[in-house]
């Protein structure tokens, strides 16, 4: 749904104008406000309505989903469980939808509960199923902070420093 409201807006753009427009003329500070929002969000839709880009991102947005959903099967098949290909899209989408869910830092359980789920689809045990959400999570997890943990060293700034600036910029520390 979102991505046919998208896919409109970058295809018809005036059309959805008119009818925020129409949508909130009896507010005039809304509507303006509105329609200020909906031109600078519709402005960054000119890559998408630019024919040369299409292919492109085609392209991209088909290698960004296969990457990590070939990931997620090739670590069912390191852990000696033969699934479909299928499986990998399955824990990738129940995956991408738990950590969506207000959880733990580094999405501890939420992200391993998915995990489950979308094995158990497959017929997988819950204790297997269980073992490969964590070892899954992990080589998500692990050299992402370790590479952050070698570029603070490189820097020479603690963590409690890089806490504390993140904090006070009011960036989300996940």
């Amino acid at each position: 749904m979102a991505v046919a409201a998208i896919v409109a807006l970058a295809v018809a753009p005036a059309a959805a104008a008119r009818l925020l427009a129409h949508l909130t003329r009896r507010w005039p500070r809304i509507e303006d406000r509105s329609s200020r929002i909906f031109g600078t969000f519709v402005q960054g839709l000119d890559g998408v309505r630019t024919p040369a880009h299409i292919l492109p991102l085609i392209v991209w947005t088909i290698l960004v989903w296969l990457a990590p959903a070939l990931a997620a099967w090739m670590m069912l098949q390191a852990m000696d469980l033969h699934l479909p290909l299928t499986a990998g899209w399955t824990v990738l989408a129940f995956v991408g939808l738990s950590v969506s869910i207000p959880s733990a830092p580094g999405y501890v359980g939420i992200f391993h509960y998915a995990a489950v789920l979308a094995l158990e689809v497959f017929g997988v045990t819950r204790a297997t199923a269980v073992g490969y959400a964590l070892v899954y999570h992990a080589a998500q997890i692990l050299p992402v902070r370790l590479v952050g943990w070698l570029f603070l060293l490189r820097e020479n700034v603690s963590l409690s420093e890089a806490t504390q600036r993140a904090a006070s910029e009011g960036s989300p520390a996940r």
